[in-house]
C-alpha cells in the first residue's frame, strides 16, 4: 500500500491536471490519497489521520508528499517521507525550491507518466530501476550519482535530514 499526500496550497481544479492524475491514481487499488491543508506542521497528523481510517501502518518510503512550496519538501523528509513539488501554479520561492532539493520537480501535474515513475507504478522508459538513481535535483546531484552509483547513505540523508543542517546553509 502506497499513500499520496497532497499538501497543496490551492487544491482547486484549476490547477493544470491535477483532476486527471488524482483520477488516474485512484485506478490503483493499493495506493490512497490524503489532502492535507497546506501547513507542514500538521503532515504528520494527516498521515496518523489516514492509517487510523484505512486501518493500516504506511511506512515512510510508502508515504509521497506533493507540495508546492520549500516546507513541503523539507516536512516530507524530516518524516522519511518522498518529495514531490508541482511549482507552476504558485507564487512560491523557485530558488528555496531548488535548494531543497524534491524527488521530483515539475511544473504541473500534466506529465502524469513521470509521477507514475516516480511512484514505482510505471516502469522507467528508459530502463534505470528505482533504488539505482535518483532523479537528481540539480547539476551536482547528477554529476555525483552518475559517477559513483547509489550511495544508500546519501539518499537517506535526502530523505530525512533537514537541509538546514547541512554546511549549505538554510533554506
Amino acid at each position: 500500500m502506497k499513500l499520496i499526500v497532497f499538501n497543496l496550497n490551492n487544491t482547486s481544479t484549476a490547477v493544470p491536471g491535477l483532476k486527471k492524475f488524482v483520477d488516474t491514481l485512484a485506478k490503483y487499488p493499493h495506493i490512497k490519497i490524503a489532502f492535507n491543508d497546506g501547513k507542514t506542521t500538521t503532515l504528520p497528523k494527516t498521515v496518523s489521520a489516514v492509517q487510523k481510517h484505512f486501518k493500516t501502518k504506511f511506512a515512510p518510503h510508502d508515504i509521497f508528499v506533493i507540495g508546492d512550496e520549500h516546507q513541503d519538501i523539507l516536512a516530507a523528509k524530516a518524516n522519511g517521507y518522498h518529495s514531490a513539488v508541482v511549482k507552476n501554479f504558485n507564487k512560491a520561492d523557485k530558488a528555496r525550491i531548488q535548494r531543497a532539493a524534491a524527488e521530483l520537480d515539475v511544473k504541473d501535474f500534466k506529465d502524469i507518466k513521470t509521477f507514475l515513475v516516480w511512484l514505482n507504478e510505471k516502469a522507467d522508459p528508459k530502463g534505470v530501476k528505482k533504488g539505482t538513481y535518483i532523479m537528481p535535483a540539480s547539476a551536482i546531484e547528477h554529476v555525483f550519482f552518475s559517477r559513483t552509483g547509489v550511495d544508500e547513505e546519501r539518499l537517506k540523508m535526502f530523505r530525512i535530514k533537514k537541509y538546514e543542517d547541512l554546511p549549505s546553509g538554510k533554506i
